[in-house]
């Protein structure tokens, strides 16, 4: 039954992460963020942006207009990480 139990959980995680699931991204987010922050206190900011696993699809002028949204509404007081992934 344990077996079962981890296959699911398994195949759980692969089919988030297949259909772009926020649950398993967020959880890497948060490490990087941390793992990113300084010893003097200075707080990491990542803000992520991926187009599709699943379409070809280009970066448009939409999407800098929503990044540049993004980033102006960004608290930047401390360091600020951008993170771009197009899958092909």
């Amino acid at each position: 039954m344990a077996k079962n139990n981890q296959s699911a959980k398994t195949y759980s995680h692969i089919l988030q992460e297949v259909n772009q699931g926020l649950p398993v991204r967020k959880e890497l987010y948060a490490k990087i963020e941390s793992d990113l922050d300084d010893n003097k206190g200075a707080k990491t900011k990542l803000v992520a942006f991926f187009t599709s696993f699943k379409y070809p699809v280009l970066i448009e002028d939409q999407d800098a207009d929503m990044l540049e949204e993004v980033l102006s509404n960004t608290d930047l007081k401390d360091q600020m990480i951008a993170y771009m992934q197009k899958f092909l």
